[in-house]
């Protein structure tokens, strides 16, 4: 297993109407962007806010955004 793998956890972070934050997760690094794309098939007007949150094993935190093209893939 790669260092990432086993010292990094991964959320996928919802923001309901761009208002409400809630996290999905800890998930595998894996299951982010299939469980970004469901979130996203159940929000066909695309409301919510849909990230990418990631600790590493130094406690930094990065937040990233899905594109319109990885979410529709």
């Amino acid at each position: 297993m790669s260092e990432t793998a086993t010292t990094h956890r991964h959320w996928l972070l919802v923001i309901e109407g761009d208002v409400e934050p809630y996290l999905i997760g800890p998930l595998d690094e894996h299951e982010v962007l299939p469980r970004a794309r469901e979130h996203r098939a159940e929000d066909p007007s695309a409301e919510d806010g849909l990230y990418y949150l990631t600790l590493d094993a130094n406690g930094d935190l990065a937040v990233c955004a899905f594109s319109g093209e990885e979410l529709e893939g």
